[in-house]
């Protein structure tokens, strides 16, 4: 082989080496960084829906707070008088609440007020069995030890996840001691969950942690959810990717999985960079080897085959008053 194969040979490699590495680098520094914010701004909205959840309760817990803690409940509570019931506990009062569930409990365990409502036609139904058997003195949700206490949060019910508030019915100046409990509550059900997503402008989804056949990308991070992870981000294909997190009940256990799907611009945009320095590294190494073996060739290469010419030629003639033609000051001169 030549010396002049064996250079463009070498540097070839040599470029080809180099490319690679620089762009197994870039794509990992590029891609890596746009990951990052990727899951950065994942997680934000994770905690935005999270919040918006939070909102939802805290609402009805200032509703419900607002009516236990006033001198005509706790009137109520003990006469049982039916000007507030006709008053209060109302169809249409209980439809502009929204609710689901109301119950008045007074501090001896006994059920004064146990009504349910139908989430959409908010006609009066007779309140699920299942809410029923957590209406007792040993449950949380009648549990107050320090005024003024109040459980807040999600029951999961086979009716579906029921968001509750328990407030202490107090004097309207907040005065104790509790003659009872006071519960409200509604239905996480499909139009709230539609009208959160539409508060945090993302694609929200919530499946119950004691389903049985969860969706598959559920299904595949409720373990590690269950091991304390708080949230997990992982892409459900190119075009988009999802967060989830946890939800537990008032009891403290893990009750529903929230997940929040996005679109991947920022993703999008990582590989359109990542395409334009693929080609950039492209260009600049094919210019490179240009100028790197012409000048190669020019102040080596070239010099060396004319000086093997005249060698051999003064070698084939035998004439050895020829003289190689010398041109330049370097050591290939000399």
């Amino acid at each position: 082989m030549t010396l002049r194969k064996q250079a463009l040979l070498i540097i070839s490699l040599i470029i080809v080496g180099l490319f690679i590495m620089l762009y197994v680098s870039s794509v990992t520094i590029v891609m890596g960084g746009f990951s990052r914010i990727e899951d950065q701004n994942t997680h934000q909205n994770v905690q935005r829906a999270l919040d918006a959840y939070a909102d939802e309760v805290a609402k009805l817990n200032i509703t419900a707070g607002d009516w236990a803690t006033w001198d005509a409940t706790y009137a109520f509570i003990e006469d049982n008088n039916q000007a507030y019931i006709d008053e209060n506990v109302s169809e249409a009062t209980t439809a502009r609440l929204g609710l689901s569930v109301l119950a008045y409990i007074h501090s001896s365990g006994r059920i004064v007020i146990s009504k349910g409502f139908d989430p959409e036609t908010m006609a009066s139904i007779p309140m699920p069995q299942s809410f029923r058997d957590h209406l007792v003195l040993s449950d949380l949700l009648l549990q107050h030890p320090q005024l003024p206490d109040d459980v807040t949060g999600v029951m999961l019910l086979p009716e579906g996840p029921l968001l509750v508030a328990a407030r202490p019915i107090l004097t309207s100046n907040g005065d104790g001691p509790s003659r009872g409990t006071l519960i409200m509550g509604h239905y996480l059900d499909s139009a709230l969950i539609a009208r959160l997503a539409d508060r945090t402008h993302v694609d929200l989804s919530i499946q119950r942690f004691d389903t049985p056949q969860l969706p598959s990308d559920f299904a595949a991070v409720r373990s590690t959810l269950l091991q304390g992870t708080p949230t997990i981000i992982q892409p459900l294909d190119n075009n988009v990717i999802a967060g989830y997190t946890t939800v537990r009940d008032i009891y403290g256990k893990p009750a529903l999985i929230l997940r929040v799907s996005l679109p991947r611009p920022i993703y999008a945009q990582g590989q359109v960079s990542t395409q334009y320095q693929l080609i950039s590294l492209l260009v600049i190494a094919a210019i490179f080897g240009v100028v790197t073996f012409f000048m190669l060739e020019k102040l080596v290469l070239a010099r060396l085959a004319k000086l093997s010419t005249d060698v051999s030629h003064i070698g084939a003639t035998g004439n050895l008053s020829v003289r190689a033609r010398v041109h330049g000051k370097d050591e290939l001169a000399h």
